[in-house]
């Protein structure tokens, strides 16, 4: 449903996030951190300052 819905919606910042947060619960971190590191560059291009924060922290603590 995530491929889906950012294929759909592509500056969808907030799908990048939370499919990322989803894999790493399902242990899936290889797959995770290309998903942020996207997420991040869209919710910079978006100007969407705070997630793209988060996203990055996130990121770091992988």
């Amino acid at each position: 449903h995530f491929r889906k819905l950012l294929n759909d919606h592509p500056d969808y910042v907030a799908g990048y996030f939370q499919w990322a947060q989803l894999l790493v619960r399902l242990d899936e971190v290889d797959q995770a951190k290309p998903l942020l590191e996207t997420g991040i560059s869209v919710a910079v291009r978006t100007g969407d300052r705070h997630a793209a924060g988060e996203m990055t922290e996130f990121l770091g603590s992988l």
